[in-house]
């Protein structure tokens, strides 16, 4: 049976850890996270893989080459922009016709034997079955997602769940039994795909039979840096993953080789430490602590639940307290550091808003620690210079507006009946909900008729669009064509809440796809404007959508800011995916 595992990019709850080595290499008891799920894999009896890669992750391909040391067969598939879980399965349809198979995705250690899982799954006579725990995954707070199971083991629904703690809640693990009956739910040209938003969804409307199956054992997921130290203490511990070091100097304290040891040197379990460390005299480490390899810890210094990747230096005297030494950085002489991420590289300007708010992120290479944040006095000027053109630019453009928007208003009351504007929640910065503002270009049940219009949605992904919606008024088509339905923004950037370039806001709804793509858009202000609405709006597919969202993301500028803003009146002009 082949089992395949989705290696995408990851979102932005795992920087700076991710701008070091991709989330599948990231080394976990200095054992990358994608061999740990090999490991276990050939544990269970399935040794015919296949990764799903993006572009950015193909470094994986030089560390797990052909399986041939672990005794599996390991083939890859590389997409260059994100196809959604589901979406990922697409090319691979061909070779999944025969045989059951199993989908997972590389952000999740545990301990469950899997052919129990296909076993029940081909018991029940499913076509697909959802691997279910009552114990939640430790993620980021409103995150969980629950499953909604009826008394005969049937999955009901996949939703997001409100923290609190019930005894009927299951949480999905994240990993499916598939039989290739499932590509029958597939449609034709489709660019973007969920498993738990759109396939589990059709697979239930078409009378295929879903279930749930709950097996015992212990799982931890990957979200963030907390959940990223909480894996390393979770595999030292022995519950999950697997130690590769043979060698035990005491009880569950592992060396690799060529690992010299000072004098009086207090090592409390479990503590890792990799080939050729050296370790000087009077340092106590205190675990669950993974040292990795080629790596130096000075004399008298203190390690407590840390991680060090390979060749970290500590100078002497320091101590150290639930942190993580990234690859090849240094920490001076006699210093405290607790809960932080130390880096060698500054960490990019655009990427210091995206990055893990309860760590502190420092490179610390002499007596006196520096922020990682080079960018971050360009990142706090940016951020006053873009609000600055936000509030002149929105003041200006309403008072030339103003004669416009009475026009408009008047239009709109004779053409049809209801109000003026249109108003709808969207989630802004961190996911806070405001009211964004358009003005009204449908008939007032637009909402209710959706659903009797869904089958001839034109775009993918979350949002529903027709070119020639029946549900749009006259004057409607007119504001759409040329986006001046969006003239009453200027009052969301006004408030804050919006500014002119950003990622577009949307419904908390339309957040459920591709959480990677969610997580990091919420760290930036939403826009009037931005990259996708410049690269073909409704024309764009939802994979370039999430693809453009996460490059804004990174890149921001105010370059990119000026350039996005001088491409926006042409594309209003043409009419570009106006819709």
């Amino acid at each position: 049976m082949k089992v395949v595992i989705l290696a995408g990019t990851g979102g932005a709850s795992l920087l700076p850890l991710t701008q070091v080595a991709p989330k599948p290499m990231l080394p976990v008891a200095n054992t990358p996270l994608a061999l740990h799920l090999v490991q276990h894999l050939k544990r269970c009896g399935f040794t015919d893989l296949i990764f799903c890669l993006s572009r950015e992750n193909v470094s994986l391909m030089e560390v797990l080459g052909n399986g041939d040391p672990w005794e599996v067969v390991i083939r890859y598939a590389v997409e260059d922009r994100p196809s959604g879980t589901a979406g990922a399965l697409t090319q691979l349809a061909a070779f999944l016709s025969n045989e059951p198979f199993i989908v997972m995705g590389c952000n999740v250690l545990f301990n469950f034997n899997l052919r129990d899982l296909v076993k029940q799954h081909l018991r029940a006579h499913a076509d697909a079955t959802v691997l279910i725990s009552k114990l939640p995954a430790a993620n980021a707070a409103g995150r969980n997602e629950v499953v909604e199971v009826s008394e005969t083991g049937s999955v009901a629904r996949i939703q997001r769940g409100d923290g609190s703690e019930q005894d009927t809640k299951f949480f999905p693990v994240g990993v499916y039994c598939f039989q290739p009956s499932v590509f029958e739910c597939y449609r034709p040209g489709e660019n973007f795909l969920d498993i738990k938003e759109q396939l589990l969804p059709r697979l239930l409307e078409a009378g295929k039979k879903v279930t749930a199956q709950q097996l015992s054992g212990a799982w931890q997921y990957l979200f963030n840096v907390d959940d990223y130290m909480r894996m390393n203490e979770e595999v030292l511990a022995g519950h999950l993953g697997n130690i590769t070091y043979q060698r035990q100097i005491s009880p569950n304290v592992w060396v690799g080789q060529n690992v010299r040891l000072g004098s009086r040197v207090n090592l409390i379990p479990p503590v890792l430490i990799g080939d050729n460390t050296v370790i000087d005299d009077d340092v106590q480490i205190v675990g669950p602590t993974a040292i990795g390899a080629d790596c130096f810890v000075g004399k008298g210094s203190v390690l407590r639940e840390t991680t060090l990747w390979n060749r970290s230096r500590i100078a002497e005297g320091n101590w150290i307290e639930r942190t993580v030494v990234t690859r090849e950085s240094s920490i001076g002489p006699r210093q405290y550091v607790q809960r932080a991420v130390v880096v060698k590289e500054q960490v990019q300007p655009a990427a210091v808003n995206l990055l893990e708010k309860n760590y502190n992120i420092t490179t610390i290479a002499s007596s006196m620690p520096q922020p990682a944040l080079t960018g971050q006095r360009r990142r706090r000027l940016f951020n006053f210079s873009k609000r600055s053109i936000d509030l002149i630019g929105a003041i200006i453009l309403l008072l030339l507006f103003l004669p416009v928007m009475g026009v408009i208003a008047a239009g709109i009351k004779l053409d049809s009946p209801g109000p003026v504007f249109f108003r709808q929640r969207r989630c802004g910065l961190g996911g806070r909900e405001f009211f964004m503002f358009k003005f009204r270009s449908m008939v007032q049940d637009a909402a209710q008729r959706q659903d009797l219009l869904k089958h001839l949605n034109q775009v993918d992904g979350p949002i529903f669009k027709i070119e020639n919606d029946p549900r749009m008024t006259r004057m409607g088509k007119i504001l759409r064509k040329l986006s001046f339905d969006e003239i009453p923004q200027l009052f969301n950037i006004l408030r804050g809440e919006m500014s002119f370039v950003g990622p577009r806001p949307l419904a908390r709804k339309e957040l459920k796809f591709d959480p990677a793509w969610s997580e990091t858009r919420l760290q930036v202000k939403p826009g009037l404007t931005g990259l996708w609405q410049v690269s073909g709006r409704s024309d764009a597919s939802f994979r370039d959508w999430v693809a453009l969202d996460k490059y804004y993301a990174m890149h921001q500028s105010l370059f990119l800011d000026l350039k996005i803003l001088f491409k926006t009146p042409f594309n209003v002009l043409l009419g570009a995916g106006a819709y």
